[in-house]
């Protein structure tokens, strides 16, 4: 289980499935993988978007706030998705694979 959140929202992530919480009630739960979610990451420059990935080797874009998915990638890799990374000035980021590639 993982928990990220500030003094009113917690994201609980128990995989594969992302729960919202505000003010201990239940906001939204965020779904849709195949398969097991690998690692997730907020964006700096809009705190409300979250990237996920996941082994099933697609990643997804998130409005934690609206509760709702703004982006489902295809499959863009032949391995499992390990990382990710958010650019700390862009509005880009990168994951990385278990075959040892990078994708921007």
């Amino acid at each position: 289980m993982m928990s990220l959140g500030s003094s009113d929202s917690i994201l609980i992530f128990l995989n594969p499935v992302y729960y919202l919480l505000k003010s201990c009630d239940l906001v939204a739960t965020l779904s849709g993988y195949i398969s097991n979610v690998t690692a997730s990451v907020f964006c700096p420059h809009q705190v409300s978007t979250l990237v996920t990935i996941s082994e099933d080797r697609s990643f997804k874009i998130w409005d934690i706030d609206a509760a709702v998915l703004l982006y489902q990638s295809s499959v863009i890799s032949s391995s499992s998705h390990l990382s990710i990374a958010m650019h700390p000035e862009h509005m880009h980021f990168s994951i990385g694979s278990s075959d040892g590639k990078v994708s921007t």
